[in-house]
C-alpha cells in the first residue's frame, strides 16, 4: 500500500531592485543667460541645442541585474504628466525625440531647440521604462530637469516717476486743476540724458478695464504727454476734473541711434494712483437764519441755510460754491401730505403760507445735498459734443 504526504507549494522570492537614476545632459546646458545689453541668449539653442538622456542603473541582491538598464520605452512631458497625455512631448520647432540613428543624439533622447525665457522657467519630466528579468514586467520610473535662465545687463535700468505710488486730489484745494507727472530712467544709479531715454504713456481712468494709450481725444480733453511730432515726452499733464480715479503708467528704453517704436521690456515700468475726492470728514449742517417766532397763520418768512465743514474748518459759500447741489425740501406733518421742492442753493427762505403749508400741523424742512463727482462733456440732444466759439469743448461739474 502507497501513501501520498500533504504537498507543499514552492515560490520565487524575488527582492526590490535598488534604483538610481537621473537625466544626463549629453550636450548643451540646462542653464542660460539672457543679456539684456545684447538681447542674446547664451548658448542659444536654436543654434545650440540642449540634447537630454534619461539613465537608469539597478542593485539587485542576487546580482542577476546589476548596472546601467536597457531602456525599452522613453517619455517625455513638459511640465507635470497629464492623465489625458496633453502635454507629451513630440517632435517639432522646439523638440526632437532621437532614434538612434544620429551620433550624439541616442533613441529615446530629447533635444531642446527652444530658448527658455528668464521669467518662465521650465521644467521637463521623463518616463523611462525598463525590464525586470527576474520577473518580466515593466518598471517605470519618473524622473525630471528644471530648465532655467540667468539675466545679464551691464546696465540696471529702472524709470520712477516724481510721485507716490498713490495720492489723493482733493478738489477744495484746487485752483487750476492740472498736474504734472515726470518720469526719468535710469541706469543703475545714473539718470539717463534725454536722448538716450524713450518713453511711453499709458492710462487707466473711470470705466477702463486696462491700460490703454491716451487717445487723441483725451488729448484734446484732459491729457498732454506728445510733442508737436507726435513722440511721448518724460512728462504728463492731465486735468483733475476729468475723472473721480486713474491710474499712469510710463514704460521707458534706452536707446542710442534710432528711437525705438515700442517699448523692449515690460519690467522698465512705473505707475501712479489719483484718487480725486472730497475729505471723507465733510459734513453738511442746517440752521435757521429768520422766521423764529411764526405767526398763527404760516405767513412768516422764514430761512435755512446749509454749512459745509470737515475736521479743519467750515467752508466759506465762495469755496462750497460749485462742489454741492442743494435741494431744500419741506412735508407737513398732516396726515397724507406729500415732500415738496422749496427751492435750491445753500440757503432758502420762504412763507410757509405760499407754499400751501397748513398751519394746523408742523412742516419739517431739511435740505439734500449732492456732492461734487467730477466733470463731463456736455453734449446736445444728439450725443454731439459742445464747444465755445473758440471751438473749446465745453465741460460742466457732475454731482453723486
Amino acid at each position: 500500500m502507497a501513501y501520498k504526504t500533504q504537498s507543499d507549494s514552492i515560490f520565487t522570492t524575488v527582492d526590490p531592485l535598488s534604483l538610481h537614476y537621473g537625466i544626463e545632459v549629453v550636450s548643451g546646458n540646462t542653464v542660460q543667460t539672457y543679456n539684456n545689453d545684447t538681447k542674446e541668449y547664451e548658448p542659444d539653442r536654436t543654434l545650440v541645442p540642449l540634447i537630454l538622456m534619461p539613465y537608469v542603473g539597478a542593485y539587485d541582491p542576487e546580482g542577476k541585474q546589476d548596472g546601467k538598464q536597457t531602456l525599452t520605452a522613453v517619455e517625455w512631458y513638459d511640465g507635470v504628466p497629464k492623465l489625458d497625455f496633453s502635454n507629451r512631448i513630440t517632435a517639432g520647432d522646439d523638440y526632437d525625440i532621437g532614434d538612434g540613428t544620429v551620433t550624439g543624439f541616442p533613441k529615446g533622447a530629447l533635444k531642446v531647440k527652444k530658448n527658455v525665457p528668464a521669467d518662465t522657467p521650465a521644467q521637463v519630466f521623463c518616463v523611462a521604462k525598463f525590464t525586470d528579468v527576474r520577473t518580466q514586467s515593466t518598471v517605470s520610473v519618473e524622473m525630471s530637469v528644471k530648465l532655467y535662465t540667468a539675466v545679464y545687463e551691464s546696465r540696471n535700468y529702472k524709470v520712477t516717476l516724481d510721485c507716490p505710488p498713490s495720492w489723493k486730489v482733493n478738489p477744495l484745494d484746487e485752483t487750476t486743476w492740472t498736474h504734472t507727472l515726470t518720469a526719468q530712467l535710469y541706469s543703475g544709479t545714473e539718470a539717463v540724458a534725454d536722448d538716450n531715454a524713450a518713453y511711453w504713456w499709458e492710462v487707466m481712468a473711470d470705466g477702463d478695464t486696462g491700460y490703454r494709450t491716451p487717445t487723441a481725444e483725451d488729448e484734446e480733453l484732459w491729457i498732454a504727454c506728445k510733442d508737436a511730432s507726435g513722440v511721448f515726452t518724460k512728462t504728463l499733464t492731465f486735468d483733475a476734473r476729468m475723472f473721480k480715479y486713474a491710474k499712469f503708467r510710463v514704460r521707458a528704453a534706452y536707446y542710442d541711434g534710432d528711437r525705438p517704436l515700442a517699448p523692449e521690456e515690460d519690467r522698465i515700468q512705473a505707475e501712479t494712483a489719483v484718487n480725486v475726492e472730497l475729505p471723507p470728514t465733510l459734513k453738511a449742517d442746517q440752521t435757521q437764519t429768520k422766521g423764529f417766532r411764526m405767526a398763527s397763520d404760516f405767513s412768516t418768512p422764514t430761512g435755512y441755510k446749509v454749512s459745509m465743514y470737515d475736521n479743519r474748518r467750515t467752508l466759506t459759500d465762495e469755496e462750497a460754491q460749485g462742489f454741492f447741489v442743494t435741494r431744500w425740501k419741506g412735508k407737513s406733518a398732516k396726515a397724507g401730505s406729500s415732500e415738496i421742492e422749496l427751492n435750491s442753493g445753500l440757503s432758502v427762505e420762504f412763507v410757509p403760507k405760499d407754499k400751501g403749508f397748513d398751519p394746523s400741523a408742523a412742516v419739517d424742512v431739511w435740505a439734500e445735498v449732492s456732492v461734487y463727482e467730477k466733470h463731463a462733456v456736455l453734449t446736445d440732444d444728439d450725443g454731439n459734443i459742445l464747444t465755445d466759439d473758440d471751438g473749446n469743448i465745453l465741460i460742466a461739474p457732475q454731482y453723486e
